[in-house]
């Protein structure tokens, strides 16, 4: 996996971040519910339809490795984790599923029905939903 990174001076650091869905699914907190497992179905068929696209669902948590690897130092990485703070996560999960329903049920991962029952659970306020995981990771350029 190739990561491109902006030129700076080797004292200056830089921070990249990208979404991590292996992390955690993102989606209902109320594991026992019925719409936790559908928010797992559609979490899992957005990942899978991502990776046919070629991208690397898990390639926040592999920064630090890749860039270590790559040569760099004082690399560090953290994840955050948003549980129920105001219509964001939910703005940002409906955003995704409207933007590729039709493929998702073209490609037969989902089905129509089971796509309206979730957003239909997206909105209802008093379910309880976290966000896509979005991991940051900073580093240096060694010292010449």
């Amino acid at each position: 996996q190739a990561v491109a990174l902006p030129a700076r001076p080797p004292d200056r650091g830089i921070l990249l971040e990208d979404f991590d869905s292996e992390v955690g699914e993102g989606g209902f907190v109320d594991a026992a519910s019925d719409v936790a497992e559908l928010g797992s179905a559609i979490a899992r068929a957005l990942r899978t339809l991502l990776t046919n696209r070629g991208a690397d669902t898990a390639l926040g948590s592999k920064l630090p490795h890749l860039l270590r690897g790559a040569g760099f130092v004082d690399v560090g990485a953290d994840a955050y984790k948003v549980i129920e703070h105001g219509n964001v996560p939910r703005d940002l999960v409906r955003a995704n599923v409207i933007q590729v329903r039709d493929e998702l049920v073209g490609r037969g991962l989902v089905t129509e029905a089971d796509l309206d029952r979730y957003l239909a659970r997206l909105d209802d306020g008093t379910r309880r939903l976290t966000s896509p995981t979005p991991v940051s990771a900073w580093w240096r350029r060694p010292p010449v």
